[in-house]
Order: structure tokens, then C-alpha cells, then sequence
């Protein structure tokens, strides 16, 4: 009878100590929204004048090429108090790569995403988790990408609003959506909706020569990264306005019109919203959708 009761005991001890051990494991590290992006420019100035004449945003400043003083390297723009624009030189990066460059994600704790994704197999990060303004590190995704994690520390935000949107400008609420490329869908899947949690919104299938997307949401935000299952897609980025004719007749009226050279119309998406769809001078797309403002 005592043998028969050691037996039935041991694996019970040793499921328990398993138990425990699922129960200590840390969860998932939040990333709380899509926090900038980054693109690549053949034409700085032209590009510079189109995000910031056209579109609003403000210039926050501007990193030359370290050891050339001569050469810019990228310039950083303001959408909001919270996101931003970057363009970078790309005169200096491999012309054969996409003309987006990097998504950034704005999380809780860099530190602990970083040991979380070399846990979950992405221990390719670039440069430390650096502390001053901000804490943050490099990561490709398996397209490639660059995937900035960043977490904000109280000086480097008071030093971004300490740079004012002019209010006769100001057009974008806020960025809530990029696309990119996804080669290999399983990878990519498995990299953001497995290993950070970006749970599935919907899905188009492959029609017309139309390669399958698949949008997946930043964790709780309402922000949004569309993958397109092909080797290469037309960057595009989805910024929020909140009432599309206003946004219109901004565009229409501003100085940079002319420049534009392009209709500007207002057209009604699958979700019943009023959207307008534009071209920066790399032919980037930047669609603008209106979701009106919270009460």
C-alpha cells in the first residue's frame, strides 16, 4: 500500500512543480502604439516640404552623417506630442532595399521586450537599450524591416513638445496604420502575432493578380500594421483627420498645392469612412481617413 502511494504521489509533486513554473513566467511585454515611422528619400527637400507644407507636420531636427557634417543623415518630424515622421537620406542606404526603412513601436519597457524577443528567438537587436530621452534598440523582422522599440522617458518627450505645431497647419490627429512587406507569411506571423502579441483584424485574400494582406492590431491600441504577403509592396501609411472635407479644403488652399500638382478627392473606403489618398514625392502612399474626435 506505501509503494502504491509513493508512486501516485511523486508525478503529482511533479506536475505541481510544473505548474508552478508556468505560473512565475513573465507575460508578454506591452507595446502601447505604433510610435513613428521611417522612410527613404532621394529627395530630402522635397520631401520635407511635402510632410510639413502640405501635411502640417512640425520639423523637430535634423541628424547629419556622424564624421561628415556635410552629409544629411535624416530629418525627424512632429505629427503629435506622442508620434513622429522620420525621412531618411537615402543616398546613403542600399537602393535596392523597400522605401520604407523602419516602423517603430512605442512600448512600456524597451528592457523587456528586448530579453523577451531574444527568449522567443529574435536575438538579432541592434545597439543597447540606451537611457537619456529615451530607451530603445533595432530589430529586424524576418522581411527585413527595421523595427525601432522605444520606450519614452519624461526628457525626451518635454523636449518634443517643447516644438508647437502651428495651429494653422495642424490637419493629422495621428498616425494609426502602416503596410509592409511579408515574403515569408508564416515568419511574419510568427514574429507579430505570436511573439508580440498582435492579434488578427481581417483578412483579404489573393484576387486579380492582388497579392493576400492581413491587418493585425498593436496589441490593445486601436493602431494597426497591415502585412502584404509578397516580396515587395508600395509603402503606405494611414493617418487619422478628424473631419475629411476640412482636411480637403486645407490641401486644396495651401501653398503647397501648386507643387502637388494632383486632384485631391474624397472617397468612401469598405468601412463607410471618407478617406482621401495621396502621393509623396517618392510616391509613397499616405492616405488620410477621417475618425472624428472623442466627445
Amino acid at each position: 500500500m506505501n509503494i502504491i502511494l509513493l508512486f501516485l504521489v511523486v508525478p503529482l509533486s511533479v506536475s505541481l512543480a510544473w505548474a508552478s513554473d508556468a505560473q512565475v513566467q513573465p507575460p508578454r511585454p506591452r507595446v502601447l502604439n505604433l510610435d513613428h515611422v521611417a522612410v527613404k528619400s532621394t529627395d530630402m527637400s522635397a520631401s520635407v516640404a511635402f510632410y510639413c507644407n502640405f501635411l502640417g507636420f512640425a520639423e523637430l531636427g535634423r541628424k547629419n552623417l556622424k564624421g561628415d557634417s556635410d552629409k544629411l543623415q535624416f530629418v525627424y518630424l512632429k505629427i503629435n506630442e506622442d508620434q513622429r515622421f522620420e525621412i531618411f537620406n537615402g543616398a546613403l542606404l542600399n537602393p535596392k532595399e523597400d522605401r520604407l526603412y523602419q516602423i517603430a513601436l512605442h512600448v512600456e519597457d524597451a528592457t523587456a521586450v528586448r530579453v523577451w524577443l531574444v527568449e522567443h528567438g529574435f536575438g538579432n537587436a541592434k545597439g543597447s537599450v540606451a537611457r537619456g530621452q529615451s530607451a530603445y534598440f533595432v530589430v529586424n523582422d524576418p522581411h527585413g524591416y527595421h523595427i525601432e522599440v522605444i520606450e519614452h522617458l519624461p526628457e525626451g518627450r518635454a523636449l518634443q513638445r517643447q516644438v508647437k505645431l502651428r495651429p494653422e497647419m495642424r490637419m493629422v490627429e495621428r498616425l494609426v496604420s502602416a503596410r509592409a512587406a511579408a515574403d515569408d507569411g508564416v515568419a511574419a506571423l510568427r514574429f507579430y502575432q505570436e511573439v508580440l502579441g498582435f492579434p488578427e483584424l481581417s483578412r483579404v485574400p489573393a484576387a486579380n493578380g492582388q497579392p493576400e494582406r492581413i491587418r493585425l492590431q498593436v496589441q490593445a491600441s486601436t493602431d494597426t500594421v497591415e502585412l502584404v504577403l509578397a516580396g515587395q509592396t508600395t509603402p503606405h501609411f494611414t493617418l487619422a483627420v478628424a473631419d475629411a472635407v476640412k482636411a480637403k479644403d486645407r490641401l486644396e488652399h495651401s501653398a503647397y498645392y501648386p507643387t502637388y500638382g494632383k486632384p485631391v478627392d474624397i472617397v468612401i473606403g469598405d468601412d463607410h469612412r471618407r478617406r482621401i489618398n495621396l502621393l509623396d514625392p517618392m510616391g509613397i502612399e499616405v492616405e488620410l481617413v477621417e475618425i472624428p474626435a472623442a466627445p
